[in-house]
C-alpha cells in the first residue's frame, strides 16, 4: 500500500512539474496558424511554425517584449529553439529610426532579385553568416522600414520560396 501511494505521489508530482513548463515563458505562442502581435508589428504564424514576442533581455521569463519584433521558427518547440531552428526575425524600424546597414551581415553576398510581398517591394541578400545559411530582406518606404533575417539553414531549412515563408512576410501588418 506505501509503495502505490508513493508511486501516486511521484507520478502526481510529475505531471505537476510537466503542467508548470510550457518550455517557452510567456514570450510563446502555440503552433499557427495564429496573428501574433507585438505591438508596433504583427505576423501570421502558420500551422508547424512557433512565433515569439521577444524581451530586451532576449530571456523566455522576461515579460517586457520589444514592440517592434517578432521571431518566427519552423519546428520550434521552446523558446530556445531560436538559436538553432531555421527562421524569421523581423524588426520594424519606424519614422527617425535608422535601419541598420544590411550589407554588414556577409562578406560576399549574393545580392537576390527584388521580391513583391504583401504589397511591398523586399531587396536583400544571401549568403552564409556564421556558418548558417542566411538571407537578409528589407524594405522601405520613406517612413516605414522593415528587416527581416532568415536563417535558412540550421537544425532544418527552409527557403524564400517556401509558401509558408513567403505567407509570414506577405501577412507582416503595422499598427
Amino acid at each position: 500500500m506505501k509503495k502505490t501511494l508513493a508511486l501516486i505521489l511521484i507520478f502526481m508530482l510529475g505531471v505537476s512539474i510537466l503542467a508548470g513548463c510550457n518550455g517557452g515563458g510567456g514570450s510563446s505562442r502555440s503552433s499557427g496558424p495564429e496573428r501574433l502581435d507585438a505591438g508596433d508589428i504583427s505576423v501570421e504564424v502558420p500551422s508547424g511554425w512557433k512565433g515569439y514576442l521577444i524581451s530586451e533581455s532576449m530571456t523566455p521569463d522576461d515579460t517586457d517584449y520589444r514592440t517592434n519584433q517578432i521571431e518566427v521558427y519552423k519546428g520550434a518547440d521552446s523558446f530556445w529553439d531560436i538559436y538553432i531552428k531555421p527562421g524569421l526575425r523581423i524588426v520594424y524600424y519606424g519614422a527617425g529610426r535608422e535601419m541598420d546597414n544590411p550589407d554588414y551581415f556577409f562578406s560576399d553576398p549574393e545580392t537576390l532579385p527584388a521580391m513583391e510581398l504583401g504589397g511591398r517591394t523586399w531587396n536583400g541578400y544571401k549568403g552564409f553568416w556564421l556558418d548558417e545559411e542566411r538571407a537578409l530582406l528589407w524594405t522601405e518606404d520613406g517612413v516605414h522600414q522593415i528587416r527581416i533575417e532568415v536563417v535558412l539553414e540550421s537544425d532544418g531549412k527552409i527557403s524564400l520560396s517556401d509558401a509558408d515563408v513567403r505567407a509570414i512576410i506577405a501577412s507582416i501588418e503595422l499598427s
